[in-house]
């Protein structure tokens, strides 16, 4: 496995044999399909925040409809607004505000008074479709008050089925999901974070990744620098590991056209029953524990998303989960021995 960035970094780990260069291939290029998602239209939100008796559209009502929200699932809609640009007066869109309410953490966790936080959903604009590659990017910015605390989710890339797991501790194993989103982390840093595979090799031998047996894969910490009331870009690229039981996947990241991530030798999946189905729209404070929770209202805003895929995938049909068997299999023999040690007796 080797892990490249635009640091130039002249370091060879000889004695785990990786290698830290400069990046061979821009996997931002050359995809076929590309949605940009819809905001409503910018005189709506201004007159609904200027002139009494102006209502925009409800924002759920519009996400549901124009961003193609899987399952129907949408956590956190009452935090979600379309607003006039906070920060580019000349730019005639709407951007989107997520509010994340005092003592929120996690998608549910309260420290006081059951105030929600953030956002999540799953958008399909391909349909049921899977892909073999995929670029998030959209422009981002938070408040001046913004107190990053111990860290939150920024939205990102799913494969499998939409909120089915790979997320608040429900584990990938292969055969049921992956999801790869950003965090921010204390004092504006950030990273990516991924529910995916382990290995010795990635947990234990990878610069700059540390492993959580029961979270998430923290990659990079840090090579992210987020800033408050300016808009920053970011792109997630991902390429996955094909065939599915080879370790070959990529994830690139760029901040503001800066490649400041660039990882191969990921195993995202291990049957091709897995592969790319959505945007994970996913932001809130957490971690699940009260100390991630945000000490006052606080907002993020986004705009200019858009979610580009290639290469689709023909699913094969899910296979029997090796944990399902291993549990199984005991019970069973348990079961078989009571019954010839009754009818024994």
């Amino acid at each position: 496995m080797r892990s490249l960035s635009l640091f130039r970094w002249f370091l060879h780990l000889s004695i785990l044999g990786i290698t830290i260069a400069t990046p061979s291939h821009d996997y931002r290029e050359q995809f076929t399909q590309v949605w940009t998602a819809p905001m409503p239209a910018p005189e709506q939100t201004r007159k609904a925040h200027t002139e009494p008796g102006v209502f925009a559209p409800p924002p759920d009502d519009f996400i549901h409809q124009e961003w193609q929200i899987a399952n129907n699932y949408m956590y956190g809609s009452p935090d979600i607004s379309f607003i006039p640009d906070p920060y580019d007066h000349h730019n005639g869109s709407s951007v989107m505000r997520v509010l994340y309410g005092a003592g929120s953490y996690s998608p549910k966790g309260s420290t006081g008074d059951h105030r929600s936080g953030g956002a999540e959903f799953y958008s399909t604009p391909f349909g049921n479709q899977s892909y073999a590659r995929a670029l998030l990017e959209y422009d981002m910015a938070m408040d001046a008050g913004f107190d990053w605390i111990s860290g939150g989710k920024l939205p990102g890339i799913y494969g499998g089925k939409p909120s089915e797991g790979c997320s608040g501790g429900r584990q990938a194993d292969g055969q049921n999901c992956f999801s790869i989103r950003l965090m921010w982390r204390e004092n504006g840093f950030g990273e990516a974070y991924l529910y995916i595979p382990t290995n010795e090799v990635l947990c234990r031998d990878t610069p700059e990744v540390m492993c959580n047996k029961h979270y998430g894969v923290s990659l990079f910490r840090g090579r992210i620098q987020f800033p408050k009331e300016q808009w920053t870009r970011v792109q997630i690229a991902v390429q996955l590991n094909d065939p599915p039981s080879q370790s070959n996947g990529v994830l690139q990241v760029w901040q503001d056209n800066q490649l400041v991530m660039d990882i191969d030798g990921l195993q995202f999946r291990t049957t091709n029953a897995v592969a790319i189905s959505s945007l994970m729209f996913s932001t809130f404070f957490g971690g699940s524990t009260p100390e991630y929770a945000t000490p006052h209202d606080t907002y993020t805003y986004f705009k200019n998303i858009q979610f580009s895929v290639a290469d689709p995938v023909e699913l094969s049909a899910p296979v029997a989960s090796m944990a399902l068997l291993s549990f199984s299999v005991p019970r069973l023999l348990l079961y078989s021995c009571i019954v010839v040690s009754v009818l024994w007796t």
